[in-house]
């Protein structure tokens, strides 16, 4: 009858209907890909006006993982900062934006940071432009070149697996030790720069504040401060502390 036929068309528009939504309503959780969010910050030192590094590129590894956790279709690049920074800036909090990436969905075993070999055309901190990629600026204003070890021409290994989740984006901080990655050498007089950095993800990334003061509470600039790890168990007692990272107070 009329009313079954009515009942019916309707019945079928409405399964149409849901059945073109979905068509239409994808998502990246549908994608599978998820999003890398990559910055920079630094545990600072107290030795150098400033510590300037150029960053070229980050990538990660591309299909099945070998037992050193390289891919073995190679890297892919993702992101391409291609910026000169100055890691003295980049303390108590403050972190540059590397760059974002939508991911295949899935866990990575590392990833490469490539030092830049020319830098961008911004000023350093005495008004200048840049005269290396990477170089230090002493406290009497005298400029040195960091020499880049030919190891590091395949990337700096940063060994700390992550999982992209589909349809999520997970932000992850290069912690660069400017302290413990300039070396003067010996006889030399070179620097060297052995990038020593951590990658941190920002949920378990705390931030303290607090003031160092004197005995008639003035709170004191250039104090460094540090937050240490504790291993009783090691045998040698010159590692049982180590550094974790630390600051230098404003004042």
């Amino acid at each position: 009858d009329i009313m079954r036929q009515f009942s019916c068309l309707w019945l079928f528009c409405a399964i149409s209907t849901l059945l073109i939504l979905a068509a239409c309503g994808g998502d990246t959780s549908s994608s599978g890909d998820g999003t890398l969010s990559l910055g920079l910050t630094d545990a600072t030192t107290d030795q150098y006006q400033a510590v300037y590094v150029t960053i070229d590129d980050v990538k990660l590894p591309v299909g099945a993982v070998d037992s050193q956790g390289d891919g073995t279709a190679g890297f892919q690049t993702v992101v391409t900062p291609r910026a000169t920074y100055n890691l003295l800036e980049l303390v108590n909090g403050v972190v540059a934006q590397l760059g974002v990436s939508d991911l295949p969905a899935g866990t990575y075993p590392q990833m490469r940071l490539y030092l830049g070999a020319s830098p961008d055309n911004t000023t350093n901190v005495l008004g200048e432009a840049h005269p290396f990629a990477n170089y230090v600026i002493d406290e009497g204003g005298d400029v040195h070149e960091l020499k880049v070890p030919s190891g590091y021409q395949s990337g700096v290994k940063l060994v700390q697996s992550f999982d992209i989740v589909s349809g999520l984006t997970l932000d992850l901080v290069l912690d660069f030790d400017a302290g413990a990655s300039v070396v003067r050498a010996g006889n030399s007089g070179q620097y060297l720069l052995n990038p020593t950095i951590k990658v941190v993800d920002t949920v378990d990334n705390a931030i303290l504040k607090g003031t160092i003061a004197d005995d008639q509470q003035t709170a004191l600039a250039g104090a460094v401060v540090s937050a240490q790890v504790v291993d009783p168990s090691a045998v040698d007692r010159k590692v049982q502390t180590s550094v974790f990272t630390s600051t230098v107070t404003a004042g």
